[in-house]
Protein backbone atom coordinates (compact mmCIF):
# COMPACT_ATOMS: atom_id res chain seq x y z
CA UNK A 1 0.00 0.00 0.00
CA UNK A 2 3.04 2.15 1.01
CA UNK A 3 5.80 2.89 -1.15
CA UNK A 4 8.98 1.32 -0.30
CA UNK A 5 11.07 4.41 -0.24
CA UNK A 6 8.60 6.63 2.44
CA UNK A 7 10.89 8.30 5.20
CA UNK A 8 8.13 9.33 6.77
CA UNK A 9 4.32 8.25 7.79
CA UNK A 10 1.66 10.47 9.86
CA UNK A 11 -1.64 8.68 9.70
CA UNK A 12 -2.69 10.62 13.43
CA UNK A 13 -5.50 12.24 14.13
CA UNK A 14 -7.99 9.89 11.88
CA UNK A 15 -10.61 6.95 13.36
CA UNK A 16 -8.06 4.21 12.65
CA UNK A 17 -9.01 1.24 15.28
CA UNK A 18 -6.66 -1.81 13.86
CA UNK A 19 -3.13 -1.98 12.11
CA UNK A 20 -3.49 -5.12 10.18
CA UNK A 21 -0.49 -7.27 9.50
CA UNK A 22 1.42 -6.27 6.13
CA UNK A 23 0.21 -2.54 6.38
CA UNK A 24 3.84 -1.47 6.71
CA UNK A 25 5.73 -4.04 5.34
CA UNK A 26 8.55 -3.64 2.84
CA UNK A 27 9.24 -0.18 4.58
CA UNK A 28 12.60 -0.49 5.49
CA UNK A 29 13.84 2.97 5.35
CA UNK A 30 10.84 4.40 7.75
CA UNK A 31 12.19 7.02 10.77
CA UNK A 32 8.84 8.49 11.60
CA UNK A 33 5.60 6.24 11.92
CA UNK A 34 2.82 8.26 13.79
CA UNK A 35 -0.42 6.72 14.58
CA UNK A 36 -1.49 9.25 17.45
CA UNK A 37 -4.48 10.60 18.19
CA UNK A 38 -6.43 7.49 16.33
CA UNK A 39 -8.81 4.83 18.43
CA UNK A 40 -6.19 2.08 17.83
CA UNK A 41 -7.35 -1.16 19.42
CA UNK A 42 -5.50 -3.59 17.97
CA UNK A 43 -2.23 -3.88 16.08
CA UNK A 44 -1.47 -7.29 15.00
CA UNK A 45 1.33 -8.59 16.45
CA UNK A 46 3.64 -8.82 13.37
CA UNK A 47 3.25 -5.35 12.06
CA UNK A 48 6.24 -4.01 13.13
CA UNK A 49 8.52 -6.77 12.44
CA UNK A 50 12.26 -5.41 11.75
CA UNK A 51 11.19 -1.85 11.44
CA UNK A 52 14.04 0.25 12.51
CA UNK A 53 11.66 3.40 13.18
CA UNK A 54 13.47 6.51 15.09
CA UNK A 55 10.40 7.81 16.02
CA UNK A 56 7.20 5.57 16.71
CA UNK A 57 3.83 7.30 18.09
CA UNK A 58 1.44 5.38 19.62
CA UNK A 59 0.03 8.14 21.65
CA UNK A 60 -3.63 8.69 22.28
CA UNK A 61 -5.74 6.02 21.25
CA UNK A 62 -7.90 3.56 22.88
CA UNK A 63 -5.10 0.93 23.64
CA UNK A 64 -6.12 -0.82 26.73
CA UNK A 65 -2.81 -2.77 27.30
CA UNK A 66 0.56 -1.79 26.01
CA UNK A 67 1.02 -3.82 22.71
CA UNK A 68 4.12 -5.63 23.86
CA UNK A 69 4.11 -8.43 21.49
CA UNK A 70 4.51 -6.43 18.17
CA UNK A 71 6.45 -3.88 20.38
CA UNK A 72 9.02 -6.40 20.72
CA UNK A 73 9.45 -7.36 17.04
CA UNK A 74 10.81 -3.82 16.30
CA UNK A 75 14.35 -4.04 15.04
CA UNK A 76 14.93 -0.76 17.09
CA UNK A 77 13.09 2.98 17.90
CA UNK A 78 14.99 5.75 19.61
CA UNK A 79 11.43 6.95 21.16
CA UNK A 80 8.87 5.16 21.60
CA UNK A 81 5.69 7.26 22.80
CA UNK A 82 2.56 5.56 24.36
CA UNK A 83 0.97 8.40 26.43
CA UNK A 84 -2.67 9.50 26.40
CA UNK A 85 -3.66 5.55 26.58
CA UNK A 86 -6.02 4.32 28.78
CA UNK A 87 -3.93 1.95 30.37
CA UNK A 88 -5.51 0.90 34.05
CA UNK A 89 -2.20 -1.31 35.21
CA UNK A 90 0.94 -2.43 34.03
CA UNK A 91 1.57 -5.97 34.62
CA UNK A 92 4.54 -7.63 34.94
CA UNK A 93 6.14 -7.96 31.37
CA UNK A 94 4.07 -5.21 29.47
CA UNK A 95 7.01 -3.02 28.44
CA UNK A 96 9.66 -5.98 28.30
CA UNK A 97 12.21 -6.90 25.44
CA UNK A 98 11.91 -3.92 23.74
CA UNK A 99 14.96 -2.02 22.01
CA UNK A 100 13.77 1.62 22.66
CA UNK A 101 15.83 3.99 23.88
CA UNK A 102 13.30 6.37 25.06
CA UNK A 103 9.49 5.30 26.35
CA UNK A 104 7.08 7.87 27.66
CA UNK A 105 3.82 6.80 29.04
CA UNK A 106 2.58 9.83 30.44
CA UNK A 107 -1.02 11.83 30.52
CA UNK A 108 -2.53 8.12 30.86
CA UNK A 109 -5.57 9.25 32.97
CA UNK A 110 -6.96 5.68 34.02
CA UNK A 111 -3.62 4.12 35.20
CA UNK A 112 -3.63 2.80 38.93
CA UNK A 113 -0.65 0.95 39.31
CA UNK A 114 3.02 -0.22 38.15
CA UNK A 115 2.96 -3.86 38.82
CA UNK A 116 6.52 -5.42 39.74
CA UNK A 117 8.79 -6.15 36.79
CA UNK A 118 6.23 -4.01 34.74
CA UNK A 119 8.84 -2.86 32.94
CA UNK A 120 11.85 -5.31 32.27
CA UNK A 121 14.85 -6.61 29.99
CA UNK A 122 15.10 -3.30 28.31
CA UNK A 123 18.92 -3.26 26.96
CA UNK A 124 18.70 -0.19 25.06
CA UNK A 125 16.40 2.16 27.54
CA UNK A 126 17.94 5.36 28.23
CA UNK A 127 15.13 7.89 29.63
CA UNK A 128 11.79 6.67 30.64
CA UNK A 129 9.07 9.30 31.33
CA UNK A 130 5.71 8.51 33.28
CA UNK A 131 4.27 11.86 34.38
CA UNK A 132 0.81 13.28 34.83
CA UNK A 133 -1.07 10.35 35.15
CA UNK A 134 -3.78 11.58 38.00
CA UNK A 135 -4.71 8.10 39.46
CA UNK A 136 -1.61 6.17 39.99
CA UNK A 137 -1.76 5.51 43.42
CA UNK A 138 1.15 2.13 43.56
CA UNK A 139 4.37 1.76 41.74
CA UNK A 140 5.63 -1.65 43.26
CA UNK A 141 9.60 -1.01 44.52
CA UNK A 142 10.52 -3.54 41.60
CA UNK A 143 8.71 -1.86 38.77
CA UNK A 144 11.68 -1.83 36.18
CA UNK A 145 13.99 -4.33 36.62
CA UNK A 146 17.19 -5.51 34.37
CA UNK A 147 17.10 -1.90 32.18
CA UNK A 148 21.41 -1.62 32.59
CA UNK A 149 21.78 2.02 30.62
CA UNK A 150 18.96 3.96 32.28
CA UNK A 151 20.28 7.57 33.00
CA UNK A 152 16.62 9.34 33.12
CA UNK A 153 13.63 7.69 34.93
CA UNK A 154 10.80 10.69 35.47
CA UNK A 155 8.16 9.84 37.47
CA UNK A 156 5.70 12.91 38.31
CA UNK A 157 2.34 13.15 39.28
CA UNK A 158 0.60 16.44 38.86
CA UNK A 159 -2.34 15.56 41.41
Amino acid sequence: IFSPRLSEIDISHNGISRINEGTFGMLTRLSVLDLSHNSLLIIESNVLVGMNVTNLDLGYNSLRRPPTLPLRKLEFTKTLILDGNPFEMLGEGDISNIRAEFISMSHCNHLLRLAKNAIENLPELKTLTINGNKKLSYIDPAFIKNTPRVINCFLKSYN
